[in-house]
Protein backbone atom coordinates (compact mmCIF):
# COMPACT_ATOMS: atom_id res chain seq x y z
CA UNK A 1 0.00 0.00 0.00
CA UNK A 2 1.26 3.42 -0.76
CA UNK A 3 -0.25 5.84 1.82
CA UNK A 4 -1.49 8.95 -0.08
CA UNK A 5 -2.54 11.26 3.06
CA UNK A 6 -0.98 10.40 6.71
CA UNK A 7 -3.45 10.33 9.74
CA UNK A 8 -3.48 13.49 11.31
CA UNK A 9 -5.21 15.68 14.26
CA UNK A 10 -7.38 18.39 13.27
CA UNK A 11 -8.38 20.90 16.01
CA UNK A 12 -11.65 22.51 15.92
CA UNK A 13 -11.78 26.02 17.95
CA UNK A 14 -15.41 27.44 19.05
CA UNK A 15 -16.19 30.31 20.86
CA UNK A 16 -19.68 31.09 22.77
CA UNK A 17 -21.01 34.15 25.30
CA UNK A 18 -22.30 32.59 28.42
CA UNK A 19 -25.12 34.19 30.25
CA UNK A 20 -26.65 32.05 33.92
CA UNK A 21 -29.85 33.07 35.53
CA UNK A 22 -29.25 34.31 38.75
CA UNK A 23 -31.73 31.74 40.26
CA UNK A 24 -30.40 28.88 39.00
CA UNK A 25 -26.75 28.34 38.43
CA UNK A 26 -27.41 25.42 36.46
CA UNK A 27 -29.79 27.54 33.53
CA UNK A 28 -28.48 30.12 31.07
CA UNK A 29 -27.42 30.79 27.36
CA UNK A 30 -24.92 30.26 25.19
CA UNK A 31 -24.34 32.50 22.01
CA UNK A 32 -22.14 31.27 19.10
CA UNK A 33 -19.49 34.38 18.66
CA UNK A 34 -16.38 34.86 16.65
CA UNK A 35 -12.53 35.27 19.40
CA UNK A 36 -13.61 38.93 20.25
CA UNK A 37 -16.49 37.87 21.40
CA UNK A 38 -18.64 39.12 18.36
CA UNK A 39 -22.18 37.34 18.37
CA UNK A 40 -23.00 34.95 15.05
CA UNK A 41 -26.27 34.74 14.92
CA UNK A 42 -27.90 35.38 11.57
CA UNK A 43 -30.29 33.47 10.50
CA UNK A 44 -31.65 32.48 14.33
CA UNK A 45 -34.32 35.02 14.85
CA UNK A 46 -34.68 33.23 18.65
CA UNK A 47 -31.44 33.29 19.69
CA UNK A 48 -30.69 37.26 18.52
CA UNK A 49 -33.75 37.74 20.71
CA UNK A 50 -32.68 35.97 23.68
CA UNK A 51 -28.91 37.99 23.24
CA UNK A 52 -30.80 41.26 23.17
CA UNK A 53 -32.31 40.09 26.26
CA UNK A 54 -29.68 38.74 27.61
CA UNK A 55 -27.49 41.75 27.25
CA UNK A 56 -30.43 43.85 28.94
CA UNK A 57 -30.44 41.61 31.75
CA UNK A 58 -33.10 39.77 32.19
CA UNK A 59 -35.15 36.90 29.82
CA UNK A 60 -38.69 36.13 30.50
CA UNK A 61 -38.52 37.79 33.44
CA UNK A 62 -35.56 35.79 35.10
CA UNK A 63 -32.04 37.61 35.85
CA UNK A 64 -29.25 37.35 33.97
CA UNK A 65 -25.71 37.65 34.47
CA UNK A 66 -22.72 37.35 31.98
CA UNK A 67 -20.36 35.13 32.76
CA UNK A 68 -18.11 35.64 29.67
CA UNK A 69 -16.33 33.91 26.58
CA UNK A 70 -15.82 30.46 26.38
CA UNK A 71 -13.47 28.85 23.88
CA UNK A 72 -14.74 24.96 23.24
CA UNK A 73 -11.47 23.17 21.65
CA UNK A 74 -12.64 19.79 20.19
CA UNK A 75 -9.25 17.30 18.61
CA UNK A 76 -10.65 14.62 15.67
CA UNK A 77 -8.49 12.11 14.31
CA UNK A 78 -8.60 12.11 10.50
CA UNK A 79 -7.80 9.02 9.07
CA UNK A 80 -4.93 8.11 7.05
CA UNK A 81 -5.68 7.24 3.31
CA UNK A 82 -3.81 4.73 0.96
CA UNK A 83 -3.99 2.92 -2.70
CA UNK A 84 -4.41 -0.17 -2.12
CA UNK A 85 -1.88 -2.49 -4.85
CA UNK A 86 -4.99 -3.33 -6.77
CA UNK A 87 -5.10 0.55 -7.18
CA UNK A 88 -8.15 1.84 -5.35
CA UNK A 89 -8.43 3.78 -2.45
CA UNK A 90 -8.93 2.75 1.52
CA UNK A 91 -9.45 4.77 4.52
CA UNK A 92 -7.29 3.12 6.99
CA UNK A 93 -10.07 4.25 9.93
CA UNK A 94 -10.45 1.00 11.81
CA UNK A 95 -8.70 -1.66 13.46
CA UNK A 96 -9.36 -3.98 9.53
CA UNK A 97 -9.91 -1.81 6.75
CA UNK A 98 -10.84 -3.83 3.55
CA UNK A 99 -10.36 -2.75 0.23
CA UNK A 100 -12.94 -3.85 -2.49
CA UNK A 101 -10.64 -6.20 -3.62
CA UNK A 102 -10.52 -8.01 -0.61
CA UNK A 103 -7.36 -7.45 0.96
CA UNK A 104 -7.22 -6.30 4.52
CA UNK A 105 -4.56 -3.44 6.18
CA UNK A 106 -4.32 -2.54 9.31
CA UNK A 107 -4.02 0.95 10.53
CA UNK A 108 -1.18 1.96 9.09
CA UNK A 109 -1.64 0.29 5.85
CA UNK A 110 0.27 -2.40 6.46
CA UNK A 111 -1.42 -5.43 4.15
CA UNK A 112 -2.60 -8.19 6.28
CA UNK A 113 -2.34 -11.93 5.23
CA UNK A 114 -5.15 -13.38 4.02
CA UNK A 115 -8.62 -14.17 6.36
CA UNK A 116 -8.42 -17.82 5.95
CA UNK A 117 -4.83 -17.41 7.95
CA UNK A 118 -6.66 -15.63 10.70
CA UNK A 119 -6.13 -17.66 14.36
CA UNK A 120 -3.75 -19.99 12.88
CA UNK A 121 -1.39 -19.02 15.97
CA UNK A 122 -4.53 -18.70 18.66
CA UNK A 123 -6.77 -21.48 17.34
CA UNK A 124 -9.41 -18.86 16.72
CA UNK A 125 -11.92 -19.55 13.64
CA UNK A 126 -12.50 -15.96 11.72
CA UNK A 127 -15.94 -16.17 13.36
CA UNK A 128 -14.53 -15.63 16.71
CA UNK A 129 -11.83 -13.38 15.52
CA UNK A 130 -14.78 -10.70 13.24
CA UNK A 131 -17.29 -11.53 16.04
CA UNK A 132 -20.19 -12.47 13.29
Amino acid sequence: MNILQPARTEEDTEYFLVYVTTDDAGAGFQFPCDATGIPDLAGRPVAQANYEACCRGAVHGRRVEFVGLLEHVQYRRIPAEGRCTCGRLVVLEGFTNTCDCGRDYDSSGQELAPREQWGEETGESLSDILRL
